[in-house]
């Protein structure tokens, strides 16, 4: 793990110590090779690639590679002559305050395991902001948020108690804000509001089974219900009728019904619930 300075000055560094040796490294590409056939492809969901990649082919030189990117994926590609390669990678984490080296010395079809596609990062379609105020922490104190794996920020009270996060994945958010705000607040709430707590359970279940369907038939964390998606959930869920469009018709008047219980029940939730039970949240 190497403490940034600076990005650019850390990448200079490890680049400079891969080139060392009586090796001389290939000149960085200033855009992406062509790809032959045999070509070794290494992919990483956008929101975790690294900013540097670096191939070695048997004993010869670090060469850079530049990536190519479709939708939420970001892909490394470089030609083998050897049975034996590396890679070498540098990855920010903590908002860019370290950065990561990672090198890997395998068989030219093994190097694609040190790739990151998995769904939890993979995160594509449209996102939200979250904004918000920390309440009940010390000047001394810090708080941080975090809504999934990728979207969270930090408050500190000397810098103001007022915080956004930027990215947040479309997703049942609302749903388990209102929860949120009763767990934290009066248990009781929701027995009290628009929305008989059961039919907050029933548009629990339902939205979580068409986004279950939605991420099997995209087979990634992908939030986004489009048509096709529309007509292929209104046929598993086993909605009535003979064409494509009068299932799709059906789920979505579920669908929207569902959707306002949650958007009335998080509204209601925000102005009525009392101060926080505990002041250390």
């Amino acid at each position: 793990m190497i403490r940034s300075i600076g990005a650019s000055r850390a990448l200079r560094v490890v680049a400079a110590a891969l080139c060392t040796g009586g090796l001389a490294c290939n000149s960085d590409s200033t855009s992406p090779r062509p790809v032959p056939n045999d070509s070794v492809a290494v992919s990483y969901c956008a929101a975790v690639a690294p900013t540097w990649v670096a191939f070695r082919d048997g004993d010869g030189a670090w060469t850079r590679e530049t990536p190519s990117v479709t939708g939420s994926t970001t892909t490394f590609r470089h030609s083998f002559t050897s049975n034996r390669a590396a890679i070498a990678s540098l990855t920010p984490v903590l908002g860019g305050e370290f950065l990561v080296l990672r090198v890997l010395y395998a068989a030219p079809d093994e190097l694609s395991t040190d790739g990151d596609t998995t769904s939890s990062d993979c995160l594509t379609g449209a996102f939200k902001s979250l904004r918000g105020t920390v309440a009940g922490i010390a000047t001394t104190e810090a708080a941080f948020i975090s809504i999934g794996p990728l979207a969270r920020t930090g408050v500190v009270p000397r810098e103001g108690l007022d915080f956004t996060i930027d990215g947040v994945a479309t997703g049942p958010q609302d749903l388990l804000a209102v929860r949120t705000i009763a767990r934290l607040t009066d248990p009781a709430l929701l027995g009290h509001g628009p929305a008989d707590p059961a039919r907050l359970d029933e548009a629990e279940d339902f939205l979580f089974r068409v986004r279950s369907i939605v991420h099997l038939e995209r087979n990634r964390n992908q939030n986004t219900l489009t048509h096709e998606l529309q007509e292929k959930a209104g046929l598993l869920l086993g909605y009535a009728g003979d064409q494509p469009q009068q299932r799709v018709e059906r789920l979505m008047g579920d669908y929207f019904r569902h959707a306002r219980i949650v958007s009335r029940s998080l509204e209601w939730a925000r102005k009525t619930a009392p101060r926080p039970v505990s002041s250390r949240i």
